[in-house]
């Protein structure tokens, strides 16, 4: 089984590059609150082959790359969302997050978030409160869920 911790995010405005700059904070303190778990992560792909040959540059030109790619060209309002997810042999040990940002629409069910699920096995409560802190310390303290 996997943790979840998901941060709501009001809708904005946002340019990639400041949505890259958010993002490169986010992974870069994950990987200080467990360098073990949250070091190397791939963007997600077809299969595992090709997903292990994406490996995550922590730059942010990198990442402006991949938003820029992953925007919604026809409905630009719903912004852009993509995953990574660390790469391991079995999906229960894996950890993936997934953004959600960018997104303007004027539906009320549509809204920005930052979903990170992690193995039990590492699960605590100290590792989840300091992951909550980087959350709202970069977006904003906004509600959020353990599930």
């Amino acid at each position: 089984m996997l943790k979840k911790i998901r941060l709501d995010i009001p809708k904005m405005i946002e340019e990639p590059k400041e949505i890259a700059t958010k993002v490169l904070r986010f992974l870069n303190g994950l990987k200080i609150i467990d360098e073990l778990e949250f070091s190397n992560w791939y963007e997600q792909g077809w299969s595992k082959k090709e997903a292990l040959s994406k490996k995550v540059i922590l730059e942010e030109e990198y990442l402006i790359s991949v938003i820029n790619d992953n925007w919604d060209k026809k409905f630009p309002e719903l912004g852009t969302l993509f995953s990574f997810w660390t790469g391991k042999d079995d999906n229960e040990v894996n950890s993936v997050v997934s953004f959600t940002l960018g997104t303007t629409s004027k539906n009320p069910n549509l809204k920005g978030k930052v979903l990170l699920k992690f193995p039990n096995e590492t699960f605590n409560e100290e590792k989840v409160k300091k992951i909550i802190s980087l959350l709202q310390e970069i977006w904003g303290k906004h509600s959020y869920d353990i599930f």
